[in-house]
């Protein structure tokens, strides 16, 4: 679909939301979650969150 169609779409029926997380580079704790919408890639949510290895130990496993 062009760019005005997705964005009509959109704009209609919602956008249709897809999350990331990611660690961040510069320190161990935090991580970046990004939220685009699939059908327009529109960045709906951006934002950094923290995780301590110690309370949250599932975070920092590799076996994912």
């Amino acid at each position: 679909m062009s760019g005005k169609t997705t964005a009509f779409v959109c704009w209609l029926v919602g956008h249709k939301p897809v999350s990331t997380l990611s660690r961040s580079p510069n320190t161990v704790y935090t991580h970046m979650r990004k939220e685009t919408c699939a059908r327009c890639g529109k960045v709906l949510v951006e934002e950094r969150m923290y995780y301590d290895a110690r309370t949250e130990p599932e975070m920092f496993r590799g076996d994912k």
